[in-house]
């Protein structure tokens, strides 16, 4: 780990810009120790948070800037609120407007885009534990998630409304039936393992990160003639890999800080789906699939955090981040509806992809 840690100080010293001196007088760098610095000296922070402690440190004694701070571990907790962009849609349901007499005369009443969320906000927790392994480097594993989007919509019909295409035609529930209710819910969780090193402002970052999407669409449809029956795809993303990443801090003062942050990484998402669909009144199963596969995914992440110090022990910060996330088996694009005299269902859509963006607040205490 020390090795590690020389090799990742001296490139981030190369990288920065460092003051030149002149031959006949050595190169002294002061590193302030506590809260408030003498006058005259530099402050050095890893990008983590300005409250992190740092010690004086002279050329002549190298080993000093990998000293173990005063305060090494510390935990962040943040309220996070992101919205999610629409996805690509395909129509839902439609209406016979002759309302089964005579030739099919059909027009479309909900398309999956109409469920995407409309960009609402959704709350959720962020939990960071940290320990600043000197005072240049450090390790992080951070969770945000319990993300929960519902989306949801009722149409209604007098014996008229149908799903679109062949697959209304072989069933009862689902053609020509006279209220049909759709709703969609998406779960996303993250985690993160990161060993970072800061100098001179400049951060560079390498880890693991996990992101998990389940996501639940079902169709119900009731006829007063048949029952009411439901067509449900449930699907499953787990997104696994490493991930790189590069930062700048800056800090006006003891107190306040300022962190550019981006992170991007390839990973294997490993999809599952699961199809079901029953007919007079849920009673004849008339579909019942599964699939897997593994597709290569993508995360990208930038964003910013301010940080004010309030004691040696207490930061609070906010800040703004967006992500896209790509290579996703979405429920909604699974749908299929072909004659269910053929239930073979796979995952037909594994490359779709989504942005998230948003405000997050919270605070770090440091031990």
């Amino acid at each position: 780990m020390r090795r590690t840690s020389i090799f990742f100080a001296s490139l981030l010293v190369i990288c920065g810009t460092l003051q030149t001196t002149r031959a006949d007088e050595p190169a002294r760098l002061r590193i302030t120790d506590g809260l408030f610095a003498d006058s005259g000296t530099a402050s050095l922070s890893d990008t983590t948070s300005i409250a992190e402690p740092v010690v004086t440190y002279d050329s002549a004694d190298a080993d000093s800037i990998f000293a173990e701070p005063s305060y090494p571990w510390y935990a962040r907790t943040e309220a996070i609120f992101l919205r999610r962009t629409p996805i690509s849609g395909q129509p839902v349901v439609v209406e016979d407007l002759n309302a089964g007499f005579g030739v099919l005369n059909t027009v479309e009443r909900v398309n999956a885009n109409d469920l995407s969320f409309n960009n609402n906000a959704q709350p959720a927790l962020g939990l960071t534990i940290g320990h600043q392994i000197d005072n240049v480097s450090v390790f992080e594993a951070s969770f945000w998630g319990l993300f929960h989007w519902t989306s949801g919509s009722v149409t209604y019909g007098a014996n008229s409304l149908s799903l679109n295409g062949p697959i209304a035609i072989t069933t009862q529930d689902f053609f020509l039936a006279d209220e049909i209710a759709i709703s969609y819910v998406s779960n996303l969780n993250n985690l993160e393992l990161n060993y970072k090193q800061t100098l001179n402002g400049l951060s560079l970052l390498g880890g693991f990160r996990l992101v998990s999407l389940s996501e639940d669409f079902n169709i119900r449809s009731h006829d007063v003639d048949s029952g009411t029956s439901n067509y449900r795809i449930k699907t499953v993303n787990t997104m696994i890999g490493g991930q790189v990443g590069a930062g700048w801090n800056w800090s006006s003062g003891e107190r306040f800080s300022l962190e550019l942050f981006s992170k991007v990484g390839v990973f294997g998402n490993i999809q599952r789906m699961t199809q079901t669909l029953s007919d007079l009144n849920n009673t004849l199963p008339r579909l019942r699939a599964r699939d897997g596969t593994t597709h290569t995914g993508f995360v990208g992440e930038v964003g910013f955090n301010a940080q004010y110090r309030v004691t040696e022990w207490l930061t609070l910060n906010g800040g703004y981040r967006f992500l896209w996330l790509d290579g996703l088996a979405l429920a909604p694009n699974q749908l299929d509806f072909t004659d269910v005299s053929s239930p073979d269902r796979t995952i037909s859509d594994s490359g779709s992809s989504f942005k998230l963006y948003g405000p997050h607040f919270g605070a770090e205490v440091r031990w």
